[in-house]
């Protein structure tokens, strides 16, 4: 992909802060962190929470489940606006688009139907606000 956007974790406590700066340089423009998850973990459950605030930016959580596609980087996600304030955010796994490199095939199977072979959690930012840092802390993310 050859971006050279930066992005950082730090964990501290109960917290996960996700923090850089988007940039343009290479065909740039995103940055994620990514989380693996145990197989079946989310089976049997309909969907995620978990809080957040932010430095009022756009952000993707994504879903990722085993794949057979050549480049493994199908997901399933989902857009949220994050603010300066604490928030819940609750998502059924039912609004939850799947993804392969930004498109979405016309076959393209449901969450629902994947949820077993889920073994990766993340987060994306992808708003092309350039050379401006910005910062995502999330704590307390569970299935329900």
């Amino acid at each position: 992909m050859g971006g050279v956007s930066d992005g950082f974790v730090i964990p501290s406590g109960e917290i996960v802060h996700f923090w850089g700066e988007l940039k343009a340089e290479n065909n740039g423009g995103f940055a994620s962190v990514r989380k693996e998850i145990a197989y079946g973990s989310l089976e049997g459950k309909s969907g995620i929470r978990f809080e957040a605030k932010a430095t009022n930016r756009d952000f993707r959580m994504n879903l990722t489940p085993k794949t057979d596609n050549e480049w493994g980087i199908a997901n399933f996600e989902i857009d949220f606006s994050a603010t300066t304030s604490w928030q819940t955010y609750e998502f059924d796994f039912d609004d939850f688009k799947y993804n392969i490199m930004g498109l979405t095939p016309p076959d393209a199977p449901k969450l629902a139907e994947t949820l077993y072979d889920v073994h990766e959690l993340g987060f994306i930012i992808s708003d092309k606000i350039f050379n401006v840092p910005f910062l995502l802390s999330v704590k307390n993310i569970e299935a329900y």
